[in-house]
């Protein structure tokens, strides 16, 4: 009897994840097609949903970081800060996601001229990208745009730092050809 309640709710949480999954996509399309009103209705009832059925703080900081950039193509940058606060104080979330959710909020800082703020979070994202699966792009991305931080900051000294960082970690991600010399 045991067995079958197990399975019972199993099959249940797969069925609220097929439905989670497809209102995701529904908002990423809704996020292509700019639709800020329909990617935020979207996001938030996935949320809601994860939440409920506990798939996990991965599931739900992807879930808050989609809905940050929906609030971010809205216009609201205080929703979608608050968003990402949210998914920052998830205590399982991966350390490449965490890295993530600083660089994006670094970016939410510096469009509104907080270069101080934003410099923080590239440096927080950057050295905690580091830390996990050396991702590149996330290295190249967080270190290149604490050169902007700090451009707007007058440190240029700390700027010609990073972007030795952000060259370095870019030519790993990409990859380097020799170009060929004409004769």
């Amino acid at each position: 009897m045991a067995t079958a309640t197990a399975s019972l709710k199993l099959a249940e949480k797969s069925s609220y994840f097929a439905s989670f999954r497809r209102l995701i996509d529904r908002g990423i399309a809704a996020l292509d097609a700019r639709d800020a009103a329909a990617a935020i209705e979207c996001f938030l009832a996935a949320y809601d949903l994860a939440l409920r059925f506990g798939f996990g703080d991965d599931v739900l900081g992807g879930t808050l970081l989609n809905l940050a950039i929906a609030h971010r193509l809205a216009g609201d940058h205080e929703r979608a800060v608050q968003s990402i606060r949210k998914g920052l104080e998830l205590s399982g979330l991966p350390i490449a996601q965490r890295a993530l959710l600083w660089k994006e909020l670094g970016v939410l800082y510096s469009e509104r001229s907080n270069h101080r703020q934003a410099a923080f979070c590239y440096i927080r994202a950057y050295r905690l990208a580091s830390l996990s699966s050396q991702d590149s792009d996330l290295l190249a991305q967080a270190a290149g745009n604490a050169v902007g931080a700090y451009l707007h900051l007058g440190a240029p000294q700390k700027a010609v730092r990073w972007a030795v960082r952000a060259a370095w970690h870019a030519r790993r991600a990409a990859g380097w050809t020799r170009q060929g010399v004409a004769s």
